[in-house]
């Protein structure tokens, strides 16, 4: 039986709201069956996804994990949803791991400001959902996540996977603003083998191994002909459309501040810029400054 099959979407519709019986009856079949399919995806999310923020989480924190759950299913199910909604998957992320709370660190004696095997997964899926029909790259709000979330454990013993994945992802962004073509998502933030094997865990050999894993990966991107730009134009539109929301990318700009935020940088940017430098891509000039000054930069 669908998750649907427990309210009259019809009957919603009708009236022009939401009532808290309906989501009562929504999180029974759900909880029920732990599966969503989806179209069903979608008509939750058209109904009206701030609505379902609200009611799934108190003051923009989901407190059960059946509720993180949910929403996680919902993104991976949709064909298009609204970037606020996946900022706000993502921001449960970032609040387990800066305070420690909620429910990914329910029962968990983890330390505040440490990253987890299980938060990379997680953060992995939801970039993974975020991506439409098109090879979209890291827009801003994800991209806001990731960078706040390394600021907070620049010192931490974090997980190996984690160094991994903010610089892809980054590099995603990077790549974006510079006019060139993202791959897909999933071969762009896939976690590189070098990650499982043993060896020294010291943060140099952790960065150079990771660095020297991303030369296969650069392979991935091109810069966009005439016609595919022409297409991202009209991808854009119709994300914005779909999900009546704008569509922050990330900008050259934005970018340059963020990565290099008060003169200087994590490990994580550090070895972004190296990389970037190695690969002489043509990144957008403001970037491009930024690439050539990283190594008089603190860290």
């Amino acid at each position: 039986m669908g998750v649907l099959s427990a309210v009259s979407v019809a009957e919603i519709k009708a009236r022009g709201s939401i009532k808290d019986a309906d989501v009562l009856r929504l999180r029974r079949s759900y909880y029920d069956d732990g599966r969503i399919a989806a179209d069903e995806a979608e008509t939750l999310l058209a109904l009206n996804a701030r609505w379902l923020i609200a009611r799934i989480a108190r003051q923009g924190k989901v407190e059960a994990k059946t509720g993180l759950e949910l929403v996680v299913s919902v993104l991976e199910k949709s064909r298009w949803a609204p970037q606020s909604f996946v900022r706000f998957a993502l921001d449960q992320v970032q609040y387990a791991v800066i305070c420690g709370a909620g429910p990914l660190r329910s029962g968990k004696m983890l330390r505040p400001g440490m990253v987890t095997d299980g938060d990379v997964e997680l953060l992995r899926r939801l970039l993974y959902a975020f991506r439409g029909d098109g090879n979209l790259a890291v827009t801003r709000p994800e991209a806001e996540v990731l960078f706040d979330i390394d600021e907070a454990t620049a010192a931490a013993d974090n997980c190996r996977p984690w160094s991994d994945l903010f610089v892809k992802a980054i590099a995603s962004a990077v790549m974006g603003a510079s006019g060139y073509a993202a791959p897909p998502r999933e071969a762009a933030l896939a976690q590189d083998a070098f990650l499982s094997r043993r060896g020294d865990h010291a943060l140099d050999n952790i960065l150079r191994g990771m660095v020297s894993g991303l030369k296969s990966w650069f392979g991935g991107y091109h810069e966009q002909t005439q016609e595919e730009r022409a297409i991202a134009r009209l991808t854009q539109q119709k994300i914005e459309i779909v999900t009546h929301e704008p569509l922050e990318l990330a900008e050259a700009a934005w970018l340059a501040q963020r990565i290099a935020r008060d003169g200087k940088l994590t490990p994580n940017r550090r070895a972004l810029l190296i990389y970037l430098k190695g690969e002489r891509a043509t990144i957008h000039p403001v970037l491009q400054a930024l690439i050539d000054k990283a190594g008089i930069l603190a860290a």
